[in-house]
């Protein structure tokens, strides 16, 4: 390779672990794999045409299920997804959610938020995955907490908050284990 490749900005790749991103490609390979044998058996030019390309379709799918996560870079976040690819600049990330998502506001003062699936944790996960997506959190709520104006006197900011309440608090009015602004739930510390 020479040098004429532009490279990217230093920055943190935040991932699932390897099992996850392998789990990740299944809803591309699956189908996949069935459309290619379906246009294998298919006898029109037609019918294998289209399963060529919905197969492929199903590929990038697939790659794009195991590329999924986020970089953290100095001046912006790029959060991969299934579908999409989302350049969020640093400056305009006001906070980190439970979910995960990012919440930011766009050039227009439009309040907007872009869901992390890769981060996602599931019931049925072991505790080394649901840990690593929750270190994956915390430092990604860590990157958008460092890149806050101060806060004014008195008052901390909510990614701040966020970052240092860690992924399982969740700050809300209420008794512990009962709803409170929002419908969210305040647990005991």
């Amino acid at each position: 390779m020479t040098g004429d490749a532009p490279r990217r900005a230093p920055g943190t790749e935040l991932v699932p672990a390897l099992v996850n991103r392998l789990a990740n490609t299944l809803p591309g390979l699956v189908p996949g794999t069935g459309l290619l044998v379906y246009g294998a058996e298919d006898g029109t030019g037609w019918g294998r045409a289209s399963a060529v390309a919905a197969a492929l379709a199903c590929g990038v799918l697939a790659v794009r299920g195991f590329r999924a996560g986020v970089r953290c870079e100095a001046r912006r976040l790029v959060v991969r997804g299934f579908v999409w690819t989302r350049v969020i600049p640093r400056a305009a990330v006001t906070g980190v959610t439970g979910f995960p998502a990012v919440r930011w506001t766009a050039p227009g003062g439009r309040r907007r938020w872009t869901p992390v699936t890769a981060f996602v944790e599931l019931s049925e996960e072991t505790g080394g995955t649901r840990s690593r997506k929750r270190s994956n959190t915390v430092s990604l709520r860590r990157w958008a907490a460092r890149g806050q104006p101060p806060a004014e006197a008195g008052r901390e900011s909510a990614v701040a908050r966020d970052a240092a309440d860690g992924p399982d608090r969740r700050r809300a009015g209420g008794k512990p284990g009962c709803p409170g602004p929002g419908g969210r739930f305040r647990l005991p510390r």
